[in-house]
């Protein structure tokens, strides 16, 4: 059994038109194998058995094991996890570009002795997966010093510390300091691969994905909550027919696909927040245009190794948009110095109602084991889980949907650690208080919402925009008797916070 987790960043400095310093040294996949190296991370190496032919950068990578570390024995790890991997062994910690905006960590747990746990139950694998993801962990900050956190909450230490690492350090003077935001976090994945007599069942609400080529194998989906985090989980299923590289191959492209689905995203939507200023006829605008069209095209494509790549984002994605209603007619605006072929494929891809009609297609009834995202204005049937157990159904699932990005954005800002488990407190509270509202009302609580979790967790709160979204969720919540109390207190919290 082999359990990896990746970690998609948007690299979005060639596309910003003022000097980032980015070195241009030591940046793959054109860094020299065995003679360059990336500091705080490890040598450049080439993949022993290559990369693959569909995506370019994929046979040369960076070792991370100066970057991230766990304990030698793994003995600080849920014992879970340690009775399903007696002899644990790091399988890698690799970190991958593709020299554009498209970058990511690799961390997979294996076994030394090929020993591991036979027929494990949901629970069991469930309990792994939490294990893991808590693993303690010390990370390499740009400057040297290790610091403690848990696996899935090494996110933003692992950009910061590769922002700082490729930044030039001026000769005299004074030094460059690279913005966050340049360097962002996407949503995390897991893969598990496993024999067929290792786990016995799986989660409920997966979703099993075709395999064309790939005989004797089998691969399913779905999605888990953690610390307030939504992760995907893959589970490749694989006997003894399977040839070892093929199972390789499928691995490398799955976690391709993932950070380029990501990467897009961010990217999107630093656009359509001005994060990116597009300068028209700049070398920088050229990159990100180039970069759009190859992005796009990628993505469009129906089969990529012997995968349905359309059945892969609708089991891998919730369907989400790219960006909201709103952001799409900034992100547009900001586009019109652009090719018109990149803006209209940008407008077919931004179109989540369209979006929307190609899943009801996809899935056909309320039985599918996945849950979607609906944006159509008649998609009444879909349903969407905020947290644990919290459905939105019909009118309220756009509201569902804003929820879980406020709790994205808030698990990936770099805002104050107490500040950011109140936004968290107050977002699991409007959760509960907006399905006791009509939807109308519902809608502006969580807009209003919305703007302060942006605004809290910027680094440069607006005061008129946090206050005026403070004061509608107070007297929206005013309006629901004793559900108003413990609100108004996290929100009296939030406020000190950024008064």
């Amino acid at each position: 059994m082999l359990i990896a987790l990746q970690f998609p960043f948007a690299d979005l400095r060639p596309f910003i038109p003022s000097d980032t310093g980015r070195v241009p040294r030591a940046l793959l996949p054109d860094a020299r194998p065995d003679q360059e190296f990336v500091r705080g991370f490890g040598p450049v190496t080439q993949r022993i058995r290559g990369g693959l032919d569909e995506w370019p950068g994929e046979e040369i990578y960076c070792r991370a094991t100066r970057a991230i570390r766990f304990d030698p024995a793994f003995s600080q790890i849920g014992k879970g996890f340690r009775a399903a991997f007696p002899t644990p062994r790091g399988a890698f910690r690799r970190f991958m570009s593709d020299g554009c905006a498209v970058t990511r960590v690799e961390i997979g747990i294996g076994h030394r002795h090929r020993q591991s746990a036979q027929n494990l139950s949901a629970d069991e694998v469930a309990t792994i997966l939490g294990d893991f993801l808590s693993a303690p962990v010390r990370i390499r900050t740009s400057k040297g010093i290790l610091t403690n956190a848990a696996l899935l909450r090494s996110n933003n230490q692992l950009a910061s510390s590769y922002l700082g690492a490729t930044t030039r350090r001026p000769a005299a003077g004074v030094p460059l300091v690279p913005t966050p935001g340049w360097f962002v976090s996407g949503q995390a994945v897991v893969l598990i691969e496993y024999r067929g007599n290792e786990i016995s069942e799986l989660p409920a609400q997966t979703r099993k994905v075709a395999l064309v080529n790939v005989p004797g194998g089998s691969l399913d989906y779905y999605q888990i909550l953690h610390r307030n985090s939504r992760v995907g989980v893959w589970f490749l299923r694989i006997d003894e027919t399977v040839a070892t590289e093929q199972v390789r191959l499928l691995r490398m492209h799955l976690f391709r696909l993932h950070a380029e689905r990501e990467v897009l995203k961010n990217v999107l939507r630093a656009l359509a927040r001005s994060e990116i200023p597009f300068v028209r006829a700049s070398q920088q605008s050229d990159a990100l245009q180039k970069y759009l069209l190859n992005a796009v095209n990628l993505l469009s494509r129906k089969q990529r190794y012997g995968l349905p790549q359309t059945d892969f984002l609708m089991a891998a994605q919730d369907i989400e948009d790219f960006v909201t209603k709103g952001e799409r007619a900034t992100l547009l605006t900001s586009l019109e110095g652009a090719r018109g072929n990149i803006v209209r494929a940008v407008e077919r891809l931004t179109d989540g109602e369209q979006a929307a009609v190609n899943v009801a297609k996809a899935v056909g009834d309320k039985g599918a084991s996945i849950v979607y995202l609906a944006k159509g204005a008649n998609m009444t049937s879909n349903e969407i889980t905020f947290g644990d157990n919290t459905v939105f159904h019909g009118d309220f699932v756009g509201i569902g949907n804003r929820l879980n990005d406020s709790m994205k954005r808030i698990g990936s800002s770099n805002a104050n650690a107490d500040l950011k488990a109140e936004l968290e407190t107050l977002t699991n509270q409007i959760a509960t208080m907006v399905k006791q509202l009509p939807v109308e009302q519902a809608e502006v609580v969580s807009k209003d919402l919305e703007v302060l979790v942006n605004e809290a967790t910027s680094p440069t709160p607006r005061r008129k925009w946090w206050e005026l979204s403070a004061e509608g969720l107070k007297e929206a919540a005013k309006t629901l008797g004793d559900i108003a109390t413990p609100v108004l207190a996290t929100i009296a919290k939030v406020v000190a916070f950024l008064a």
